[in-house]
């Protein structure tokens, strides 16, 4: 449905109210009055009056009372849409599949640094009341974005560097060194079983993703089982394969139906920008779906899930610039112009479009950060939350994990507001049989008997990391928490596992059918995974080469083929398989896939047919690619993109919005 019609900017102000006031008239002519009670409240606005760093992208989000919502379609309900500098902004009105949320999607982006006016009203409905709000749109362009999320991933890709000595001087297993099968390929690396008792192991095989960051060759997704031998196999290639990008790869796991998901790094623009994006394969590994933040803002990779209504969990970096950290923390040597980064927890519906959006700016202090030298006068970037985790609860609710803050929350889906805050400075809870608390905690998870596990990092267990070297009674642990949420707010430590690596960051703790618990240790360590008892016994423990980066480690239950399934290409014919972002205000990266090796042409041609960009990919084998391109000085418009290879070509359109 169209909200309205465009008007000439040349046109006076009356003028467009006046036809404003007229296309109302018309489009909602033959809708008839529905009757109620009372309008009722918003529960939920995004963004909300007074909002300021929106991006350019964003779409409008208002959820109103459930009673509004009742038998409604989009005929009732009506958005006027002002920016200060772009005009009026037509758009399409869509009711989510939740039945309780309504989306107001621009045709065109906001300009930056502009005020948007907003009047939401439902002029049908008996008693309505007329909604008028406004925020502040970003100073920030998407391609400063992306820069600032790129120079976060180089500066965590300098501390796993750091982390790795601290690792190895604290980690006393010894090296473990297997032979790789011939059958697989030459770079794969080596899986090694250091022991598995097959009578007490829960069922189900290995799910790994090793990362090239700093001891592999190359990226891939595995499937192993018991005895280390894969049975699905998929080497993940990003864009630019010859720079290290920081963690390409990351968090392969099974979710509903058996479909598989992991995160993909992309690295375009000769290594200075980073894109990431969700991929998911069904039960056969095809790839089926890829998932990524809407309003535009960046997927991260730390989780991702797939909601059994089709819905989908992501988060996101939400950076700000210039922060004044002076005034922040109150010392005068601190940075003046430092770039703070917050968390997007983001939920899209069967359509991707979001329907939830939650930012820790409106929750959090950055002051909230427990171990960060905020005052650090040779410091300019901080991120205080650092989210890691993300799932629902039982009651529905998401319950998140902000590591820098040494805190787990738990968020009212419907609206945003925080229910509780375990563990940090804001803690609402007494615990009971812990004295050590958790710190810089990964994989917060609700299990089946109602109680939370999470892995502890642990880094700051006794000391504050003052000199940056961790304190030496820093330890990693498996816990498992018992909560009490309706009465006094306690934690009771109902099970740990402390023999273990220390893990200075990454890694998960799952919970198995058969009581038993697997533990991915995350960064850098060798061993890498194991399996234990509910008593503590050791009965499965798998190990990578030294040095590779395994953010999570799962077992789940899903079939062993009979032999090896090598899987270079994920979609078995040619062609464009994802543009994103599209539309595009510069910067957007092209997937392709290939049965074949050698050349891949890529033309970017205009509505007149005229190739307005060309370049060439060399690939070695058949697989998924990336190429990313710059658009910056493309006026807006539509643009098709082709990708031609041995005299087969694939073509889809690409829509730049300035």
């Amino acid at each position: 449905m169209i909200a309205f019609l465009r008007c000439d900017f040349t046109m006076s102000k009356s003028c467009i109210l006046i036809l404003i006031f007229l296309t109302t008239s018309i489009v909602h002519a033959q809708s008839p009055v529905i009757k109620s009670n009372a309008y009722g409240k918003i529960i939920y606005m995004s963004p909300n009056n007074g909002d300021a760093y929106v991006p350019a992208r964003t779409t409008l989000i208002v959820r109103p009372d459930p009673e509004v919502m009742r038998d409604r379609s989009v005929k009732d309900f009506f958005f006027t849409v002002i920016g200060q500098l772009s005009g009026v902004h037509e758009g399409q009105i869509f009711i989510s599949d939740d039945k309780q949320t309504i989306i107001f999607k621009p045709n065109f982006p906001f300009e930056l640094n502009e005020k948007v006016n907003v009047t939401f009203s439902t002029p049908y409905i008996e008693r309505n009341a007329s909604i008028s709000y406004s925020f502040q749109i970003t100073s920030m362009s998407e391609r400063r974005l992306n820069y600032l999320l790129s120079e976060l991933r180089n500066k965590e890709k300098k501390e796993m560097a750091a982390f790795q000595e601290d690792a190895e001087v604290k980690n006393k297993y010894s090296k473990i060194q297997s032979e790789v099968l011939d059958t697989l390929p030459s770079n794969f690396p080596v899986i090694t079983i250091d022991f598995a008792d097959s009578v007490n192991i829960a069922p189900g095989n290995i799910f790994i993703a090793p990362n090239n960051n700093v001891g592999v060759t190359s990226d891939f997704i595995i499937i192993a089982n018991n005895a280390g031998k894969p049975i699905f196999e998929r080497e993940i290639n990003p864009s630019n394969a010859h720079i290290k990008l920081p963690v390409a790869v990351e968090d392969f796991k099974m979710g509903v139906n058996n479909t598989l998901s992991y995160f993909k790094l992309d690295s375009v623009l000769h290594g200075e920008i980073f894109f990431g994006r969700v991929y998911l394969l069904d039960d056969h590994y095809k790839l089926i779906d890829s998932f990524q933040c809407g309003n535009g803002y960046q997927a991260d990779g730390h989780d991702f899930k797939l909601l059994p209504n089709g819905h989908a969990l992501l988060v996101a970096y939400d950076p700000r610039d210039s922060i004044d950290m002076r005034a922040v923390t109150g010392d005068p040597n601190a940075s003046s112009h430092a770039t703070v980064f917050g968390a997007i927890i983001q939920e899209l519906d069967t359509q991707k479009r979001v329907v939830f959006q939650w930012k820790s700016w409106d929750y959090f202090n950055i002051t909230d950060a427990t171990h960060l030298r905020l005052n650090n006068p040779n410091e300019s970037s901080f991120d205080y939350a650092h989210i890691n985790s993300v799932d629902i609860d039982t009651d529905g609710s998401i319950i998140a994990s902000f590591r820098h803050m040494d805190e787990v929350t738990k968020i009212n889906p419907k609206n945003g507001h925080i229910i509780w805050r375990w563990g940090g400075k804001h803690n609402y809870f007494s615990f009971i049989g812990d004295t050590l608390q958790f710190s810089y905690q990964h994989d917060v998870r609700r299990i089946a008997n109602g109680h939370i596990t999470l892995w502890d990092n642990g880094n700051y267990h006794k000391s504050l990391w003052g000199d940056g070297s961790y304190h030496d009674t820093a330890f990693s642990r498996a816990v498992e928490f018992e909560l009490d949420e309706s009465g006094p707010l306690t934690a009771k430590t109902v099970w740990e596992f402390r023999d273990l690596p220390f893990s200075s960051a990454a890694g998960n703790v799952q919970r198995m059918a058969n009581g038993n618990t697997f533990i991915g240790f995350g960064f850098l360590n060798v061993p890498n995974a194991m399996e234990v008892t509910p008593s503590g016994e050791k009965v499965f423990q798998l190990s990578l080469p030294k040095g590779t980066f395994n953010y999570r480690s799962f077992r789940f239950e899903f079939p062993e083929h009979s032999s090896v399934i090598h899987s270079p290409a994920s979609i078995s014919e040619f062609g464009v398989q994802h543009i994103y972002p599209n539309p595009t205000v510069g910067i957007t990266n092209i997937d392709f896939s290939t049965q074949n090796a050698g050349i891949v042409k890529i033309d970017l041609v205009n509505i007149l047919g005229q190739t307005v960009r060309s370049s060439q990919v060399k690939v070695s084998k058949a697989g998924v690619y990336t190429a990313g391109f710059n658009l910056d000085n493309f006026p807006s418009g539509t643009y098709y993109c082709k990708v031609l290879q041995n005299g087969n070509m694939s073509m889809r359109s690409i829509i730049v919005n300035k």
